[in-house]
């Protein structure tokens, strides 16, 4: 009986210890696959180093395809460092690429920069070109440079072509010679020289900076990136450039072309706009910059990528650098890879009925001048300030030119009734439409359908007792309308509002091709001008224009504007609208 209690309890215990290793089998099997999942990871994220890693200044090497001059110096260096502990010997040779980087971009940045006004250049026709190109006997010693000048010039520069840029810079310091000249200027003459420049956010920034900059700092910039961060407009870049370029402080500074060399450099597959491979440049210029000449050093940089390092069509051959480009070494055909191309992005779309009202005036000195019919936009949003001319909102990408006129007619009707044409004038007005011009900013499209329409010369005695010889001199000339506020980056719904057939504008009134130029067009005021005009005087080019295939030219005209192809080929055959010399930029 014993023993079968015993064989009993036995074979329990063996069951229940058989039962517990079952069940541990499990836990111990899922250990095992994290562990594995782990791993795997641990070895990914080694195979993908981090892209400031990557971005190391000790990563800068020499490659073995640089002169036989550095491979024989490089030798006598490597001789007697034989002696010299590991780690020691891995600094000099990191301190020796990046004295090389140094001086090479040094040396080609004296002997190839291009000459520009605010670099203290005079070079008259030599302006913009390399020092290269000039004679020696028509060079000259570059003058003091002001750092307000500098200031200038940055601004201008973001995201505007060099070309473009110089006359725009010489005839602003002309006007604004000085900070306190600049925040002593009222908005429309800040405005004026800023028109066609684009991104006009720029000029009210630098406006507001020169006012800070009077009050605060006495009229002079400070010399220290701290306190130039606290003026308005200034950023990072703008601040490191000011006090590298203008008070040769060691400062970094990072901009598309930075980013574009240090990503060829070093290989680094990365998006340029990618925070990371930005955070790291920024890291990688600090340690990087020469210390005895930073202002040179850092424009050496912006130029090597502007002239040689640019995004396509990289001149390998000419760079001053390229033997410590990991890019070029890993394979020369593959440089304009590094880096990697942002995913292009689809804009939205704003379509708008452009009604451009034109009327012959008599001016109180007898002088008979055409005049346009002008809106002014808000003060606050894209291109701020600005003047332009009658625009409605369609609700669709391509409204039919009956829909356009109904458009155009009650943004007319919303006008002030002292200001605007009367209905019996509109009625009699010669309407004619001048096809599409399209323009693109950073975050949207604008599609402009425009309409030219002649008001009678004869005007109605109602129109000739309200608005006859108005004048944009007299304030009280300028009537104030409700002023529409609209989502800028929204795409259009498919009803449109009230608001949105009424011109998105606080100020209306009339102006002379004169007046309108001296207060400054944006490039899509210019281009609708000179679009009207132009095919005005050349009926026969209207003419002569091919429909779409199945649709008559007569029918066209009746249902809606030209091809987008038809209008793009007119503003090609285009000429140089203002004789006077007073041609408006297309940067917008």
């Amino acid at each position: 009986m014993v023993r079968a209690k015993a064989t009993a309890t036995a074979r329990g215990t063996a069951t229940r210890a058989r039962k517990t290793q079952t069940e541990k089998k499990p836990a111990t099997a899922s250990k095992a696959k994290t562990a594995t999942r782990t791993a795997k990871k641990e070895h990914k994220e080694d195979q993908v180093p981090d892209i400031e890693d990557l971005l190391r200044p000790e990563r800068l090497t020499i490659s073995s395809s640089s002169s036989d001059e550095d491979k024989s110096t490089r030798g006598k260096a490597t001789a007697q460092s034989k002696s010299v502990k590991p780690e020691k010997q891995a600094d000099s040779q990191h301190d020796d690429a990046v004295d090389k980087l140094r001086i090479d971009l040094l040396t080609w940045f004296d002997e190839n920069r291009r000459l520009l006004p605010w670099r203290g250049d005079r070079a008259g026709d030599y302006l913009g070109k390399s020092l290269a190109e000039v004679p020696e006997d028509a060079r000259e010693t570059p003058r003091r440079v002001d750092p307000y000048e500098t200031w200038v010039s940055e601004i201008m520069l973001q995201q505007t072509r060099v070309e473009t840029v110089i006359d725009y810079f010489t005839k602003w310091m002309k006007r604004f010679p000085t900070p306190q000249a600049l925040a002593e200027a009222s908005p429309d003459e800040v405005n004026a020289s800023w028109a066609g420049l684009g991104y006009y956010r720029r000029a009210r920034n630098l406006h507001a900076g020169a006012q800070r900059v009077t009050e605060e700092f006495d009229g002079k910039l400070p010399s220290e990136v701290a306190d130039l961060l606290k003026v308005q407009g200034i950023g990072a870049y703008t601040a490191g450039a000011i006090a590298s370029i203008a008070f040769g402080r060691a400062v970094p500074l990072v901009d598309g072309n930075v980013i574009r060399v240090f990503a060829r450099l070093f290989a680094v597959g990365a998006e340029a706009k990618a925070p990371s491979l930005i955070k790291g440049c920024w890291s990688l210029a600090a340690s990087l910059v020469d210390p005895k000449r930073p202002g040179d050093f850092n424009q050496a940089l912006m130029e090597l990528g502007a002239t040689i390092c640019k995004p396509r069509g990289a001149a390998c051959e000419a760079c001053p650098v390229r033997s410590c480009c990991r890019a070029y070494a890993l394979d020369p055909t593959q440089v304009h890879e590094y880096p990697l191309k942002a995913k292009a992005k689809v804009l939205p779309v704003q379509t708008y009925a452009v009604g451009l009202v034109k009327r012959s005036s008599q001016r109180p000195d007898g002088k008979g001048a055409d005049e346009f019919l002008v809106c002014r936009r808000p003060s606050t949003g894209l291109l701020a300030g600005q003047w332009e001319f009658l625009m409605a909102r369609s609700a669709t990408t391509s409204p039919t030119m009956p829909k356009r006129r109904s458009l155009v007619n009650d943004a007319l009707k919303a006008l002030d009734e002292t200001i605007a044409p009367c209905r019996s004038c509109i009625t009699e007005a010669t309407r004619e439409d001048r096809g599409l011009h399209e323009h693109t900013f950073s975050h949207l499209q604008h599609r402009l359908l425009i309409e030219k329409i002649s008001l009678p010369s004869d005007r109605c005695a109602t129109c000739k007792t309200s608005n006859e010889n108005t004048s944009v001199d007299r304030e009280d000339e300028v009537k104030i309308v409700d002023d529409i506020s609209q989502d800028e980056v929204q795409v259009v719904s498919e009803g449109a509002s009230a608001k949105d057939t009424a011109p998105a504008s606080s100020e209306v009134t009339w102006m002379t091709l004169g007046e309108l130029q001296e207060r400054g067009m944006t490039a899509s005021t210019s281009k609708c001008l000179i679009l009207a005009e132009e095919l005005e005087a050349k009926p026969t080019k209207a003419k002569a224009r091919k429909p779409k295939t199945g649709t008559s030219t007569k029918k066209r005209k009746a249902d809606g504007p030209a091809s987008e192809k038809d209008s793009k080929q007119q503003q090609l055959r285009m000429t140089a609208f203002f004789s006077n010399g007073s041609k408006s930029k297309s940067s917008e």
